[in-house]
């Protein structure tokens, strides 16, 4: 294998808004980037952004994603700015993230990003 990519809806983000009494279907449209991996013989050779580009794809048009959520080791610069650079908003250390009515509290050791979808051509 030389990569994988996998995201699916991002199912924490409808039990929020459920325990916090919001209507959990307001979480439609998020989906999650579980894991992207590269063969290490073949990184920087652009495989990773063509996986997260056709993740990133399948996502709004099979799925009606908006967002896609992924959490990040907070101390990985390199992999933090990767996602930046590929247009992901990356919040502070600590930082809870908020989109609307949604709020997610992030992970320990990691950092959360979001790609907003609606920017890909359609």
């Amino acid at each position: 294998m030389v990569g994988a990519a996998y995201a699916t809806e991002a199912s924490g983000v409808a039990e929020h808004l459920l325990l916090s009494g919001e209507n959990p279907s307001a979480a439609h449209g998020f989906f999650s980037l579980e894991a992207i991996a590269v063969h290490p013989s073949l990184r920087r050779s652009g495989l990773g952004t063509q996986l997260l580009a056709s993740v990133a794809e399948h996502s709004r048009r099979d799925n009606a994603a908006r967002l896609l959520l992924a959490r990040i080791e907070k101390g990985d610069a390199d992999l933090i700015e990767w996602y930046r650079a590929r247009g992901f908003v990356i919040c502070e250390p600590d930082q809870v993230l908020r989109i609307g009515p949604v709020q997610i509290t992030p992970s320990e050791g990691h950092r959360d990003s979001w790609m907003d979808l609606g920017r890909l051509q359609a």
